[in-house]
């Protein structure tokens, strides 16, 4: 069986044009297994509630997960604000796509 944010990542690559995912929060029950899970979507694009809205309408997933759409843009220009989200995320996640 595939790992279910493998299947999510794939999903959205096909969906979107992706520069970069950070993988920045997940969760695992007792028996070691991925429950929930947070992604941060860095897009080529600027449509980014566009993005977001496809993302949470057309990917399938056993799995609830949370995705944040930033545009390559806005996230270079938050990306050096301490303190930031998105500082937060790049300092704290991990990248899985990109």
């Amino acid at each position: 069986m595939k790992n279910p944010i493998s299947e999510v990542v794939d999903q959205i690559t096909k969906l979107v044009e992706v520069e970069k995912i950070i993988l920045f929060s997940k969760k695992t029950d007792l028996n070691g297994e991925v429950s929930s899970f947070k992604i941060c979507v860095i897009t080529c694009g600027n449509d980014v509630q566009e993005y977001e809205k496809s993302i949470y309408i057309d990917v399938e997933s056993d799995i609830p997960f949370d995705v944040i759409v930033y545009s390559s843009e806005n996230w270079q220009k938050y990306l050096s604000e301490e303190g930031s989200f998105c500082n937060k995320v790049n300092s704290t996640g991990s990248v899985i796509y990109g």
